[in-house]
Order: C-alpha cells, then structure tokens, then sequence
C-alpha cells in the first residue's frame, strides 16, 4: 500500500516559510526599545542642562551632567548609544544596571581610555579593564555594551574595545560622580567642559523585558533651530 502523501504545492511551503520569517522578524524588532522616545529631560534630568534639538539629545557642558530614562533593563540585554563629541576632553559615561546592581562604561577621551566603572570601588587605579581608545571630534560612534549574566562586553563601531569582563556584578558599582536618584535605570552621564549629543539611544532586549517606569512623556524641552 503507498504511503499517503497530502499535495502540498510549492507555492504554499513558500508562503508558510514567508509567515513564518515576516512572524520572527516582527518578533525580534519588538525587542528593541528606543530610548530617546521615552527621554523628557525636563523631569529626568539630575544634572547639566539637556535638550533635543533637531531630534538630537544634546547636553551642555556642566561638569558631571547626567540624565536617566526612564526605563529599567532586563536580565540580560545591549545598550547601544550613537553619539557625537565636540571636541577633545572630559567623558561620556553610558549608566548600566545587571539587577539591583549600577555600573558604568567610560570613554574618557583626554586621556584616550575606555573602562567599566568603579571596579571594587576603582575607577582608574587598580581598574583591570582601562583600555585605550581614541575618540575624534564630530565624528560618529555607535557603542555597544552588552551585559549578560557572566559579565560584561563593550563595543564601539562594532570593534571589541573591552572584551568579556567575567564578573557575578558584586565587584562592580557606579562612581559617585554618577549618582542617580533611581540607581537601576539607564541612563547617560557627561563629564567636564565639553558638549555631547547623542544621536540614537537604545535597548535590545535579549533575556526577559525591560520595564518602562512611569508614563511615556514624549520629547518635551525641544527646539529646531531653523525656526
């Protein structure tokens, strides 16, 4: 007896195979939330004066200016921020959490390091993760910090500037320069006489879901300057 074979024609497994690509894609964008539609710097700002101009983030130059999202990561996750800074001097500082636990990965670019902050209460002296790295004026860079459950990867320009750093995160704190009223949420910090703007900044969500923190506030404090 022949084995019964359903006609399932070509067109078909096509269109299955279709649904299911279009299916996970949908998926995986749902996964990224953008940051800045949820930045109001009017009620979430701790220092510096911060504003969008032209759909920019932009901060001004107060020393240790910071401002958080309001948005609290899951277990595991990237945060990915593409900005600009306008000259050599002073840092930007991307604020990270892994639980209830606040760190943070700096770009300092007078003296051309990079390094997760504060290691065992270090931020530079005795710190293992000061790498070199060198930031240009205006131009574009895109970093990348990846925290998973082992520990913590940063990138910038898709190059690997701080390979894996294997920590249980209880070595790891944020420096006081970069206190924040709720420690877990992400934020970003500039540091000393120069100004950044930030172009883009977002979260893909890579184990569990984040939580967004209050109501979705919109870009309050915005000008254009060609009106």
């Amino acid at each position: 007896m022949r084995a019964y074979r359903p006609k399932i024609s070509i067109t078909t497994l096509i269109l299955v195979a279709t649904l299911i690509a279009t299916s996970t894609a949908v998926a995986e964008e749902a996964r990224i939330v953008n940051l800045l539609e949820l930045a109001n710097p009017i009620h979430q700002v701790v220092a510096g004066r911060w504003e969008f101009i032209s759909g920019s983030l932009v901060v001004d130059d107060t020393r240790a200016a910071r401002m958080n999202f309001p948005y609290k990561p899951p277990a595991e996750y990237d945060y990915i921020v593409k900005f600009v800074t306008t000259k050599p001097g002073g840092n930007i500082a991307f604020l990270l959490s892994k639980g209830k636990v606040p760190f943070a990965w700096s770009l300092n670019t007078r003296g051309h390091l990079a390094r997760l902050e504060d290691i065992d209460g270090h931020s530079i002296i005795n710190n293992p993760c000061l790498r070199r790295y060198v930031l240009e004026p205006w131009k574009q860079y895109t970093a990348e910090i990846r925290v998973r459950k082992s520990g913590v990867t940063c990138l910038i320009n898709g190059q690997v500037v701080q390979e894996e750093y294997k920590t249980d995160y209880s070595d790891l704190s944020r420096n006081v320069k970069w206190t924040m009223k709720n420690k877990r949420l992400l934020g970003i910090g500039s540091y000393s006489g120069f100004m950044n703007i930030v172009l883009e900044a977002k979260v893909r969500e890579i184990t569990g879901h984040g939580k967004i923190v209050g109501k979705k506030a919109g870009r309050r404090g915005s000008r254009n300057p060609d009106l």
